[in-house]
């Protein structure tokens, strides 16, 4: 089945946009294609004239014609809340346009691809529509006024639920969309909040890996294995979305440009060096066709002493006459990390658990100290209420030590409290295999088979446990 994606942007975002292309091409393995709404006429006729695979253009003008109220709206709010505003009528009329789509997923010009989108398509499922949460840590709990949910992914089915949930989001914001704060509404963000409770077939994406952004980055550990693969926590990083990234100019870029949002120097290797990259590749591929392109990567003023940047090779000199106090860090071959007290020592944040680490273990107690380490590690985070981390944390732990029971058998037990039902008890069967005849896990994993109603093989483990001798080994350790 084809895979439908959908984004829009100006020229001040075609860089960016043209990079998430890029990262689609590269890991979408299902033959898809991108819908990309071009926001004025130089983005149209530069994409076009780039041809790029599975890309389709779409101007602006298509969307809004004959659509009075859009047009109404476009004049009493700014460029970027009209932008905002855009957001549920593009998806709604690509939708109508080709209705042999099954379902669309919106993306935002700023996010960027690490891996295979199936994680998220994997959870979409059956549902009509799927949305990711902020997931801030408690040290950006204050933003949570602007919206529980994300509107940088969003995927929509086209049937009855999905395009009522659409039909509903557009008359909201044609109506109010505005860059503030008034009577429970933040542009076209908070009307998301409720969609779980008053609409039908909304799931709400679990995988950590995608809708990592800097409003949550710094409660995550980021590590590479030796294929070069992106991990976050135990988990493959899906995509970045790399809201509030700023262009000083083309060889100096500022990760985020606000100073609430600490950075790592293992986020900045790992997620915003490869992203540089791919934005320097995009911004040589625009200027072959339109050599004097400059836009939206000029913005000299807004770099200060606070910030922490990044910065070719080539800068260095003219950075260091510029004295700008900031200890230097070289990244790689052409770029160099300027550190400001915005980088953060991730030793200070949390445990430095890499819990994808692919190393061979030089013996049987160093693998037992990493795995009580592991352990030990996703505990803490499920009770700090950390529950996406934690899980994570264990399911990679269950994958690389099979044996360890009580990961197996304290992983179901979070599953079970988080309504994962099914995986709780698939891995109390396993705890329970690996440690056959072991009463607590037997009694655990009974207990879970009669609530969901499956008797008869609680029943066997019953029995099976009743034929065993008393077994006196306690599992390692419990939530």
């Amino acid at each position: 089945m084809n895979r439908y994606y959908c984004t829009y942007f100006d020229k001040n975002y075609l860089i960016k946009g043209l990079s998430l292309i890029e990262s689609l091409n590269k890991h979408e393995k299902s033959d898809f294609q991108i819908f990309v709404i071009c926001l004025d006429e130089i983005t149209r006729l530069i994409i076009n004239k780039l041809n790029l695979p599975n890309t389709v253009t779409i101007p602006l003008h298509d969307i809004e014609r004959r659509h009075m109220p859009l047009l109404e709206a476009k004049k009493n709010r700014s460029m970027v809340e009209y932008y905002w505003t855009l957001t549920p009528i593009i998806i709604k009329r690509i939708l109508e346009r080709y209705p042999f789509i099954d379902f669309l997923t919106y993306l935002d010009a700023d996010i960027f691809f690490y891996s295979s989108p199936d994680p998220i398509m994997d959870e979409l499922g059956t549902s009509s529509v799927l949305i990711h949460e902020h997931r801030f840590p408690s040290e950006q709990a204050f933003l949570q006024k602007y919206g529980k949910y994300n509107v940088g992914l969003l995927c929509f089915r086209n049937d009855m639920n999905g395009l009522q949930v659409l039909k509903w989001w557009g008359e909201r914001c044609i109506e109010w969309c505005y860059a503030r704060l008034e009577n429970g509404k933040y542009g076209d963000q908070l009307y998301l909040d409720n969609w779980p409770e008053i609409f039908n077939g909304v799931a709400v994406l679990k995988n950590i890996g995608a809708g990592v952004a800097p409003w949550n980055h710094i409660q995550y550990t980021f590590s590479q294995d030796e294929s070069e693969n992106i991990f976050v926590n135990a988990m493959p990083l899906v995509f970045y979305h790399f809201h509030s990234l700023t262009f000083v100019e083309p060889d100096i870029i500022i990760p985020s440009m606000y100073l609430t949002n600490p950075l790592t120097l293992d986020l900045i290797n790992y997620c915003f060096v490869p992203y540089a990259n791919k934005l320097h590749e995009s911004i040589h591929r625009v200027r072959e066709v339109l050599p004097e392109y400059r836009f939206g990567l000029f913005r000299n003023q807004v770099l200060n002493e606070k910030h922490t940047f990044i910065a070719s090779h080539s800068q260095i000199k003219r950075i260091k006459n510029s004295n700008f106090p900031h200890p230097v860090i070289p990244l790689n071959d052409l770029w160099d990390c300027y550190s400001s007290e915005q980088l953060r020592d991730p030793s200070k944040i949390n445990s430095q658990v890499i819990a994808n680490d692919t190393e061979i273990e030089p013996s049987n107690d160093y693998r037992t100290n990493k795995y009580e380490e592991a352990f030990t590690y996703a505990k803490s985070e499920f009770n700090s209420g950390n529950k996406n981390v934690a899980i994570s944390v264990l399911r990679n732990v269950t994958e690389k030590w099979p044996d360890k029971y009580s990961a197996l058998m304290t992983l179901g037990e979070m599953l079970w409290m988080e309504g994962d039902k099914k995986g709780a008890v698939e891995n109390l069967v396993k705890a329970n295999e690996t440690q056959p005849g072991d009463p607590i896990i037997a009694s655990k994993l009974i207990n879970m088979l009669i609530q969901t109603g499956d008797y008869e093989t609680a029943q066997n483990i019953v029995a099976d446990s009743l034929s065993r001798p008393a077994h006196t080994q306690k599992p390692q350790s419990q939530l």
